[in-house]
Order: structure tokens, then sequence, then C-alpha cells
């Protein structure tokens, strides 16, 4: 007899069904693990904003830098005359004049902090640069010191070179007038969180809160001199 070949036996796996009650348990987990991942994004949101800060103030302080270089190692003025510091500083074409549409009310462009929320309108135009009243109208902060201390005739002989404990002296921090005395209402609370960054004297900065600000060898006007 002939022998015939079996054909192979086809064999079909059963996979388990999902309930509709399973398949809405998983899409909850799903959508737990979305929102528990963009929390942690969100979280981590402000730490950017905080550096970004720190980083605009690091380019402020460097071209105040080569402004008090270009007088002789002489500190910049807060206020010369009616011309804020940042005034000074586009004045001498250290930074460009975008935004900066009148000194004694708006900033450059490039000294907004992007942790910043203030806005300002123009008729029906949104401006999202700050344009308030003469005191507050800066993102960053000189010390009051290097404002209202210093006079003109400091302005002509105080020099950098002679500061006092340039690490413990504070040039510049994040506030929302153009000069600040070293107090508790000092430091802006733009990051929500009671701190914000400080740059010294000597160039070095740091994350700090309103207590040690207020401890500032800044308070002491006697510091500024030898």
């Amino acid at each position: 007899m002939r022998k015939t070949s079996a054909k192979p036996e086809t064999r079909f796996h059963r996979f388990p069904a999902f309930t509709l009650l399973e398949l809405v348990v998983v899409s909850a987990g799903i959508l737990c693990l979305a929102a528990v991942t963009a929390g942690t994004i969100s979280a981590a949101a402000p730490d950017a904003k905080i550096t970004a800060c720190a980083d605009i103030m690091r380019g402020i302080e460097k071209r105040m830098t080569t402004y008090e270089n270009s007088t002789g190692g002489r500190l910049i003025s807060g206020n010369n005359k009616g011309r804020l510091w940042g005034a000074q500083l586009v004045g001498s074409k250290l930074f460009d004049d975008a935004g900066f549409h009148n000194a004694q009310r708006t900033q450059p462009k490039q000294f907004e902090c992007p942790a910043e929320t203030r806005e300002r309108r123009e008729g029906k135009i949104l401006l999202d640069h700050p344009s308030m009243n003469f005191s507050n109208s800066y993102d960053y902060a000189v010390n009051y010191f290097t404002h209202i201390k210093i006079t003109a005739d400091d302005q002509v002989t105080l020099k950098r070179a002679e500061l006092k404990k340039p690490s413990e002296l504070i040039r510049l921090l994040e506030g929302t007038r153009f000069a600040v005395i070293n107090d508790g209402d000092g430091l802006s609370n733009r990051h929500g969180i009671g701190t914000g960054n400080v740059i010294f004297e000597d160039g070095h900065c740091e994350f700090l809160s309103a207590v040690p600000v207020k401890k500032s060898a800044n308070y002491k006007h006697a510091n500024w001199y030898n």
C-alpha cells in the first residue's frame, strides 16, 4: 500500500483574553505612570530656571568687570546721576539695547530672568519684559552700597582691588529692584522657595536664602574700605 504522509498539525496558541476591567486597570496604570513622569519633569524645571538665572547674572557680572576695568578698576555705581547701572553698561556697548526703550523704566532683554513672569502692556500689545516705576525696574539688583553709599567721590577713588573681604561682599542678587540692601526683602521670591542666586565681589555665585544674605559682610559699611 502506498503510504500517505501525514500533514503537520497546525497548532494555534491561545492567549488569555483581557477582561474590560483588566483593560481599565492597565490603562489607569499607564496614565499614573505618565503623570508621575510629567511631575518629575515639572519638578526639574525650576532647577533649570535657577541655573539659567545664574548664567545670566554671570554674564552681567563679567560685563560689569569689563566696564570697571575700563575706568581704572573703579566700582560701577548703581545710579550715576540718574543713569542706572544697566544704562551705563548699554551706553558702553557691553549690551545691546534690545527691549531697552527707557533706561529708567525698562531693562535690556539680556537682563531678564526666565523665571520672572512680570508682563506689561502698551495699548493692545503685550510685552514680556517689565516696565514699572523707577525703583522696580530690573530682574537683578546691585548691592545697595554700590548705589547710595558710593558717592560721586567714591566712584573716582574706590577700586575693586581695595575691597575688604571680596568673597563676602555681595555684588549682584536676584531682585525686583535695581539696587537693594542686604536684608530679608533683598532676594526675589520668583523661584517660590525663598532663595535666590547671589554673586559676590570675587565673582563666585551661591544660591542662598534670605538669612545668610542678611548676615552678609555688606551689612557693615566699614568692610568696603581699608
